[in-house]
């Protein structure tokens, strides 16, 4: 992948580099593009300015925004965008007890995933994680 390190709106180098070392450097860097501002991670260099991946199919180009329009506004709430259906459709927790977090837009346990190399899986009675024990699947 070709990344444009930008500095005052003005390409000062372009490094290629895997998609891992490509986050890390847009996380501390943080380019900047002339048009919308801090680049993200899947926008692609024209050769002038960043230009955003189009999301999903049935999105629409705004040039004025520069980015690309759902087909359906977005409804108040906490919504995620289902290709398949083409609409907007309710994000909701895996477990009551989860949070929605605004940062990552996704839900978050109550409390962190172990660390550990070992499979856990989350228990709403307990509010806990709680290992996945092995199956035998000799007979």
């Amino acid at each position: 992948m070709k990344i444009a390190i930008l500095k005052n709106q003005k390409v000062t180098e372009i490094i290629e580099a895997e998609l891992k070392v490509a986050k890390k450097l847009f996380t501390n860097i943080a380019p900047e593009t002339a048009n919308s501002g801090k680049a993200r991670i899947g926008a692609r260099f024209n050769g002038e300015k960043f230009e955003p991946q189009q999301p999903y199919a049935s999105w629409v180009w705004n040039e004025e925004k520069f980015d690309y329009d759902p087909p359906i506004e977005k409804p108040k709430g906490i919504y995620i965008w289902d290709e398949t259906a083409g609409d907007w459709v309710k994000h909701l927790p895996l477990y009551p007890s989860w949070t929605y977090n605004p940062d990552t837009k996704n839900y978050d346990p109550p409390k962190e995933y172990p660390d550990s190399d070992q499979p856990h899986t989350w228990d709403e009675a307990t509010l806990d994680w709680v290992l996945v024990e092995p199956t035998n699947t000799e007979a």
